[in-house]
């Protein structure tokens, strides 16, 4: 029962980090095209 929860607790934090990453990524590619469309 305890490692489950801690499997799960891991599980979590990845999945939290991935959208994190996923979010940085979208916003550096946004203000790039912004940049591009400014040019």
């Amino acid at each position: 029962m305890h490692t489950l929860l801690i499997m799960h607790h891991i599980l979590l934090m990845n999945i939290i980090l991935i959208i994190l990453i996923i979010n940085m990524t979208y916003l550096l590619i946004m203000m790039k095209i912004k940049v591009f469309m400014l040019l």
